[in-house]
């Protein structure tokens, strides 16, 4: 049966660039990263990934040095990296939340490359088998892989119907009954001025605010 290497092993690094050389996705959406990349995981080991233009040109052990120099430095502890290659958390979303932090690099520039965060992720889980997983559970059964875990289904998500929103179900009525008893009512605000700020934006920060807004 074939093991997959435990998270953040050395073993586990070599298959993780293995894995992105492969991805022509990964190659694709990365097509102009040019700057090396720090990972952390507390508890556990930091890996420096030497990134270009969708190529992973090497890996090897991070060392201080590596932490205080390198253009982008990501990390946070080993439990954080086990929800995002569990599929429970975006990296980029991991970040604003507080989960992972960014050491070093520009927030703003590194939203503009969410599909190669989803690629480098993607390519992550399918060499991953995270220890806390891959042990057996108090019942004798084996917890789910991370990769197992990433692509299983969500069924628990619900959308509006193609007819609109049911303003007479409960949810609905409650909100009808917010605005005319509340403090408040979103539709009475101006939002006049904001379009004005909205204009006086560059282009590059109008594209940064609205990949951010669309992590929510």
């Amino acid at each position: 049966m074939h093991m997959q290497p435990a998270l953040f092993s050395e073993s586990w690094a070599r298959a993780w660039s293995e894995a992105l050389n492969s991805s022509a996705s990964y190659r694709e959406a990365a097509a102009s990263w040019r700057w090396p990349l720090v990972v952390v995981a507390e508890g556990s080991a930091s890996w420096h990934l030497d990134l270009y233009e969708g190529r992973c040109r090497s890996i090897r052990q991070a060392d201080e040095q590596d932490r205080e120099e390198c253009d982008y430095v990501i990390s946070g502890p080993i439990g954080a990296w086990e929800e995002i290659l569990g599929g429970d958390s975006a990296p980029l979303v991991a970040i604003m939340q507080g989960k992972l932090r960014l050491e070093r690099g520009s927030m703003v520039k590194l939203t503009r490359y969410t599909a190669a965060a989803r690629e480098m992720l993607q390519a992550a889980v399918r060499v991953s088998s995270t220890p806390a997983r891959s042990e057996s559970t108090g019942n004798g059964a084996a917890s789910p892989s991370a990769a197992d875990h990433a692509s299983r289904k969500r069924t628990g998500f619900r959308t509006t119907s193609a007819g609109g929103l049911d303003r007479d179900s409960f949810p609905m009525q409650l909100y009808q009954k917010a605005k005319k008893l509340g403090i408040w009512n979103p539709a009475d605000i101006d939002l006049s001025h904001d379009r004005e700020d909205w204009k006086q934006l560059q282009p590059d920060e109008r594209d940064v605010l609205l990949r951010l807004i669309a992590m929510f």
